[in-house]
Parts: C-alpha cells; sequence; structure tokens
C-alpha cells in the first residue's frame, strides 16, 4: 500500500512538474490544461483564459470590463483615457474627477496639487506641506 501511494505521489509530481499551462492562468491540479483563475487582464471562460478588452485590468464573462487600468476610468460603456486636463493624476473616476494622485502630488478636491518643494524625500503628501 506505501508503495503504490508513492508511486502515485511520484506521478502526480512528474505531471505538475511539467505542466502545460497557459501563462496566463493557474491550472487544475486534476487537468493540467484546464484553468482555474486566470491573471490581471483575463477572465475566465470555461476551462480558458480571454483576454480583457483593452486598458482594462479585470473583466467578467461576456467581455465586460469591471475594473479599468490605471490612467483610465469606466465611461459606462468601457475604459476611457484620464484626461489630460487631470495633471499628476494616477486614476481618475470620470472625466472630471481624480481618484488617486501620481506621488509627489496630493488630492486637492477633484484635482491633484504638487507637494511643497520644499517637503525632501516625501513619496506622497496629503497637503502641500504635510508628508
Amino acid at each position: 500500500m506505501v508503495i503504490v501511494a508513492t508511486f502515485l505521489l511520484i506521478i502526480l509530481l512528474t505531471v505538475n512538474t511539467s505542466c502545460q499551462c497557459p501563462s496566463n492562468c493557474t491550472c487544475s491540479v486534476t487537468d493540467v490544461t484546464c484553468c482555474t483563475s486566470c491573471f490581471a487582464e483575463y477572465y475566465l471562460d470555461g476551462c480558458v483564459c480571454s483576454p480583457c478588452p483593452l486598458n482594462c485590468n479585470s473583466c467578467s464573462v461576456g467581455y465586460n470590463c469591471t475594473i479599468c487600468s490605471d490612467g483610465y476610468y469606466h465611461n459606462g460603456v468601457d475604459c476611457t483615457s484620464c484626461p489630460s486636463s487631470l495633471t499628476n493624476c494616477l486614476t481618475c473616476d470620470n472625466a472630471t474627477s481624480c481618484a488617486i494622485c501620481n506621488n509627489g502630488s496630493y488630492l486637492n478636491g477633484n484635482n491633484c496639487s504638487f507637494c511643497s518643494w520644499n517637503l525632501l524625500n516625501c513619496i506622497s503628501c496629503n497637503t502641500s506641506d504635510s508628508c
């Protein structure tokens, strides 16, 4: 019984190390060709991972984007680039409102403002003069 269990374990380990799992997912232990979860920018469609729409970080079956990539917002249909008028904006909520600012800037209402130049080595500030 121990010999059979050891033999089966060796076979299982051999199968797992030679997994031909696609690079965009993690595979099932019982079926190395079947994805069980997908990496960012892909969604699980049966046993395969299909790509999300352009500029989409997370989506569901049917090609529906749920989370847009940084620098984009969901306009109700797809992901649209944050406008250049939102300076220093990493992620925006819509065309007129920034949600997260780039390093060296802070959220001031709906826009991003620079941290004060005298805040040396400050990566993220809460106001213009507070690191």
